[in-house]
């Protein structure tokens, strides 16, 4: 299967035009728009919906954070939610930035899943999250929970 068939599929995997396709995304490292390093440039267009947190716990990689998901009041990563204007095209060029695409050779590093998301505001949503997938041991847990 091919990456834009996938995609493709992603989009339209809903039985009935009430159940929406999510084109959310929570990003809690280098691809937030207060992060130094000009990352978020990556996004494209976008409209950012606030600041959220999601049940996680954060790890310094180096030059960038790896999220690890744990069960409610273990630990909280805080990051930007945002609203993807043209989905496919920008998960496709978001999931090669993250080296988790089609193409990428396995294991990968991330993996693109759905999360519930916790907004300042007390909504809950759901948004696609970059997980980290490697191993933890030895690395340095921020225990803030914010990359920045």
């Amino acid at each position: 299967m091919t990456f834009d068939v996938a995609i493709e599929m992603e989009v339209k995997s809903f039985s009935n035009l009430s159940e929406a396709p999510i084109t959310r995304l929570f990003v809690y490292g280098t691809l937030q728009r207060s992060d130094p390093s000009g990352k978020a440039a990556l996004l494209g267009r976008t409209r950012l919906l606030g600041r959220g947190k999601v049940s996680a716990q954060l790890y310094n990689l180096g030059d960038y954070p790896g999220a690890v998901p744990v069960e409610p009041g273990d630990g909280w990563v805080s990051g930007d939610v945002h609203e993807l204007d043209d989905f496919a095209t920008q998960i496709h060029a978001l999931d090669l930035y993250e080296g988790c695409a089609p193409t990428d050779p396995e294991p990968y590093e991330y993996r693109r899943e759905l999360t519930s998301i916790a907004m300042e505001d007390g909504e809950t949503i759901t948004a696609w999250i970059y997980w980290y997938r490697g191993a933890i041991t030895g690395l340095q847990r921020i225990r803030s929970g914010d990359w920045l």
